[in-house]
C-alpha cells in the first residue's frame, strides 16, 4: 500500500503509536530506585510487544525545572513516579510489575 493509500484507507503504524497513551517516567540521577523502575517498565512493555523508546518520555527532575514542577503538581516529592495516562504510580507502586 502506498503512502497515499494509507492516508485514505487507514492510519499508518506511526500514527497508531502516536495515538497510544504516552507514559512519563519522572526520575533523578541520584535516585537508586529509578533504574529499577525503568528496567521494569522496559520489561513490561517488551512483554506486550511495545517499544519503550516510542512510548516512554523520561523526565529528569534534577536537570529539568519544569519536570520538577510537574512532579510536585502530582503531590510527589520523590522519584520514581510513572504516569500512564491519568494513572499515577508513585515510588513503591512504580517498582511493582502491575502495569
Amino acid at each position: 500500500m502506498s503512502g497515499r493509500e494509507q492516508e485514505v484507507f487507514g492510519s499508518t503504524q506511526k500514527e497508531k503509536a502516536d495515538k497510544k497513551a504516552k507514559i512519563r517516567l519522572y526520575k533523578s540521577s541520584s535516585c537508586t530506585r529509578c533504574p529499577i523502575a525503568k528496567f521494569i517498565l522496559q520489561r513490561v512493555l517488551s512483554s506486550k510487544g511495545l517499544s519503550y523508546s516510542e512510548l516512554v518520555e523520561e523526565k529528569d527532575v534534577d536537570k529539568d525545572r519544569d519536570a520538577m514542577a510537574e512532579l510536585l503538581m502530582y503531590n510527589a516529592i520523590n522519584t520514581p513516579l510513572v504516569l500512564i495516562g491519568e494513572k499515577i504510580l508513585r515510588e513503591e507502586e512504580a517498582l511493582r510489575r502491575n502495569l
